[in-house]
């Protein structure tokens, strides 16, 4: 019998650092393995400068480097207890797609905290996961003083 999948989703922010390592947790605690994915949005038809990010979604080395940076992420747990995922398209769609398809028995998601304007006008994909997740979902706001940068000084990431 295979082990268990709990999901973590990850942008790369301070938001996916919390649920990171609370995904570990639930991992050790399930005997399970722990899928991150990393889903973002590529648009062609407009090069649009993502102030805080570094890049533009029509950089064609995007892609690679976010693989990159999700290769990079430090996880206390053996290698063959951890699987990386890089997709791409709408991130409930896809992050929720990739919970059915693997069993996932938890997804664990990080939170802006952003208020209710923003997130009226930017949507929320928490909002859409709970709407959508074929399992349970835990999320995790980030940690009081966390801020928005990324890790490691990194900040060519989308999501």
């Amino acid at each position: 019998m295979s082990k268990p999948s709990v999901l973590c989703a990850v942008d790369f922010t301070s938001a996916c650092d919390e649920a990171l390592r609370i995904a570990v947790e639930e991992v050790k605690r399930r005997d399970a393995i722990l899928d991150i994915v990393h889903v973002w949005f590529p648009t062609d038809m407009v090069s649009v400068d993502m102030s805080g990010i570094g890049g533009t979604f029509a950089d064609p080395e995007l892609p690679e480097h976010l693989q990159g940076q999700l290769d990079a992420l430090q996880i206390d747990l053996p290698a063959d207890r951890v699987r990386r995922h890089l997709m791409q398209g709408g991130a409930a769609d896809q992050i929720t797609a990739k919970a059915g398809e693997l069993g996932s028995v938890l997804l664990v998601v990080g939170t802006h905290t952003r208020g209710a304007i923003a997130r009226w006008f930017l949507g929320s994909v928490v909002t859409e996961l709970l709407r959508m997740s074929p399992c349970p979902i835990l999320v995790c706001l980030t940690p009081p003083g966390g801020s928005h940068e990324h890790p490691a000084g990194d900040e060519k990431a989308s999501s």
